[in-house]
């Protein structure tokens, strides 16, 4: 297995020594210390991932990432900008332009080889592809443009936003509102496996062809399922959403004819979020509606019924809902307000250290990953998620999985052992610390379970690792 190529781009020769001293140990390392001998370089040489710098004189860093643009390298080999330039203007632009990722100078020599390590896991794991989708969707069907994933997401942002003032029970943190809202960009993904021509099809669909349209739910989920996410919850709310927006508060959806509160609320808000913003489209098959003619169809169950609660939060909010949605329809072009999207997506990806405040847990006790793997329970879609590592030991397909699959890959005992403990853990003892076997090799789990502080007490889900370091 050969070495993987890094090319550094950078005018000043001491930093291209730096990171060259740095990373030669793990890579293959090029230089390049200007546009033109950067193009050469990668002419000639398989590069699997670029570090460039912004601020060069001539032609500079975003002349680079412009350039690969028109030749297509930006579509295969991620690219790392490191600049001591901290200007949002400077770091959306690099974003837009495909940059995977962003570091600020002065350089930490762990965050450069972190960060080096997530990108390689972004590409290999396809979550680049994932990304790139979104860049390419209008291609695929009239209404999945850059404002159509635009609008999805300020909306369903607004909308849980709304809900949560009313209803803390359904836990909608801060951070859980983001990831829903980034998850809906990918609601139906799953047309890409659906004809072009049934798509945008003018006139009344066959029988055939419905049915045919309706497995674009279940081809959604499965790839969203075969992706590896860095973050599990992003990866938990775009299967829930691609599985379940079409389901019903009434039972009266597909594909499962779910009801009430068996809808996960994320795919029921991007549901809903999704039919007012078909309406008000223009589409092959429909006029475009007015939005007092929109809500009135909401109103009439006149596509689907929807949760009571979910409708009233729209209700109270209209008047900023038309707002909101003009003012985000005045962009520059659909690249923009795709790469809006999926930088921040690429953003939760990247970036490990994103919590909430219930994450605090983690971030004191587990961060360290280097010598352990790490492992995740959530209730949202009742899902373990385990980082890549688990995945190796383990000889996981997929790095979320539902709890009840564990059996497939734990032993029945040892997983006995861990549901004892974790079924006498509370809010005042959280944590247990067991030692476990797995493949013939002792070692130490620790786990904590994380609790909703707030009346009434409840469980959220559990943290944890089993450490490599040492065996028990």
């Amino acid at each position: 297995m050969r070495r993987k190529n890094i090319l550094i781009v950078d005018d000043l020769e001491i930093n291209r020594f730096i990171y060259k001293e740095i990373l030669k140990n793990e890579y293959s390392i090029h230089e390049a210390g200007n546009y033109n001998r950067c193009f050469e370089v990668l002419k000639s040489t398989e590069i699997d991932l670029i570090i460039l710098d912004l601020v060069m004189p001539h032609k500079d860093g975003f002349d680079i990432l412009l350039k690969m643009n028109d030749l297509g390298y930006i579509d295969t080999i991620p690219v790392l900008v490191i600049s001591s330039e901290d200007v949002e203007s400077s770091v959306d632009r690099a974003y837009a332009l495909g940059a995977v990722d962003y570091i600020k100078k002065p350089l930490d020599i762990d965050i450069l080889k972190e960060r080096i390590e997530n990108a390689f896991n972004l590409v290999n794991n396809k979550d680049y592809y994932l990304l790139n989708t979104l860049r390419h969707f209008n291609n695929i069907e009239y209404d999945y443009n850059g404002i159509h994933i635009l609008h999805m997401y300020v909306l369903t942002k607004m909308l849980l936003i709304e809900i949560e003032k009313h209803n803390k029970d359904l836990f909608l943190t801060p951070n859980n509102i983001e990831l829903i809202s980034l998850a809906s960009a990918f609601h139906d993904i799953g047309k890409t496996k659906i004809s072009k021509t049934i798509l945008n099809k003018i006139g009344k669909l066959t029988k055939d062809e419905f049915r045919k349209i309706q497995k674009h739910c279940y081809y959604g989920f499965e790839i969203i399922r075969k992706m590896n996410f860095t973050n599990p919850r992003l990866k938990i709310y775009a299967m829930e959403i691609c599985k379940y927006h079409h389901e019903r508060f009434d039972g009266m959806g597909y594909p499962y004819g779910l009801k009430n509160d068996n809808i996960p609320i994320s795919a029921q808000v991007v549901g809903f979020v999704e039919c007012y913003i078909a309406l008000t489209s223009d589409r092959p098959y429909a006029r475009k509606f007015t939005h007092i003619e929109a809500v009135n169809i909401l109103l009439t169950n006149g596509c689907g019924k929807f949760n009571p609660e979910i409708v009233n939060a729209f209700i109270r909010i209209e008047n900023k809902i038309m707002k909101e949605l003009k003012v985000k329809s005045i962009t520059i072009n659909d690249n923009y307000e795709i790469s809006l999207i999926s930088n921040k997506i690429k953003d939760y990806e990247m970036n490990k250290n994103k919590y909430d405040y219930l994450d605090e847990n983690k971030k004191n006790i587990f961060y360290n990953e280097k010598k352990a793997f790490i492992f995740e329970h959530t209730i949202f879609g009742d899902y373990i998620y385990f980082s890549y590592k688990a995945m190796k030991i383990l000889k996981l397909k997929d790095n979320v999985i539902k709890r009840e699959e564990l059996i497939k890959f734990i032993d029945e005992s040892i997983l006995k052992k861990i549901i004892d403990a974790h079924s006498i853990k509370t809010l005042l003892n959280p944590v247990y610390i067991l030692n476990i076997t797995l493949n013939g090799k002792n070692y130490r789990l620790a786990a904590r379970t994380l609790w909703h502080k707030e009346r009434p007490i409840k469980y959220l889900g559990t943290f944890g690792k089993v450490d490599l370091s040492n065996e028990c």
